[in-house]
């Protein structure tokens, strides 16, 4: 969607900074220690690329991506950091596509999707990656809830619920493609079928607000969680403005995006760079 992040990245070259990372966020409540995404991605940097271990980054991550929403913000940031930080070195063992995507599948499982963007199957953990063809550039609405999830409690709420065996479900590339298929037509019945989120059910029982937001959005369009939750979205029927939307989902924060076919974005490079990661 076209929603994204802006991160900022300076190289260094000095010895004092040899394979150091200076983080900074915007926004306060986002840790920037060694938890971070682009942290870890700036690990895994240094053990691919011997060049990395012998300058240093410094980091400015400006937020727009909702944090704890599950929109997937930390890996736009680190799939951010890696495509600049490899433009800013030259980083001969990361040209090509696929050695940069295997690095950020070692980041996590949305980093390569993160850098690939737009409409795609992903397989194993999420790290292979099979492209689709591009949805219309229509409306999203975003609602992201009062009510925080974090990604580790969405998962432990979910193992405890089903157990830890058959969490992953079949799915044929058919039913994928005909659900890309619908939203490009807008047959909102059956993208509703085609839009499946195992967490929830589990975390609209877990805080009441998170159903009530569902329930709301869900008059309006076809609606679905994102990601590990907490936030939703909505592909609203036509004519349908932002201020009925807002009056169904009170307390939520809304926001209006578009589907877009790209994933990090470079914006410019020399000793510095600036790239945006969307999700």
């Amino acid at each position: 969607m076209a929603l994204s992040d802006e991160v900022r990245i300076r190289l260094v070259r000095s010895p004092r900074s040899s394979g150091r990372l200076n983080l900074w966020m915007s926004d306060p409540g986002i840790p920037a220690g060694a938890g971070n995404t682009v942290h870890r991605a700036h690990r895994f940097l240094c053990e691919r690329v011997p060049a990395a271990r012998s300058v240093g980054f410094d980091v400015r991550v400006v937020k727009h991506i909702p944090a704890g929403a599950g929109l997937g913000g930390g890996s736009a940031d680190a799939a951010a950091f890696l495509t600049g930080a490899c433009q800013l070195m030259g980083a001969g063992p990361l040209t090509s596509r696929a050695d940069l995507i295997a690095v950020a599948g070692a980041v996590g499982a949305d980093v390569p999707f993160c850098l690939l963007g737009g409409t795609a199957i992903g397989r194993g953990r999420g790290e292979r990656l099979t492209r689709l063809p591009p949805l219309p550039p229509r409306r999203v609405i975003i609602a992201v809830p009062r009510a925080r999830v974090s990604t580790k409690l969405a998962y432990d709420l979910l193992d405890r619920s089903r157990g830890r065996k058959n969490l992953t479900k079949a799915l044929s590339v058919r039913s994928l493609y005909s659900v890309v298929r619908s939203i490009r037509r807008g047959h909102g019945v059956r993208v509703r079928s085609g839009l499946i989120n195992d967490f929830e059910p589990y975390l609209c029982q877990l805080h009441a607000e998170l159903a009530e937001v569902r329930e709301g959005l869900g008059r309006f369009g076809p609606a679905a969680m994102t990601g590990s939750g907490s936030a939703f979205f909505v592909l609203p029927d036509r004519g349908v403005r932002l201020p009925r939307i807002r009056a169904a989902a009170p307390g939520a924060a809304l926001s209006e995006a578009r589907f877009v076919h790209r994933g990090v974005e470079l914006i410019s490079g020399s000793s510095g760079g600036v790239g945006r990661g969307s999700h």
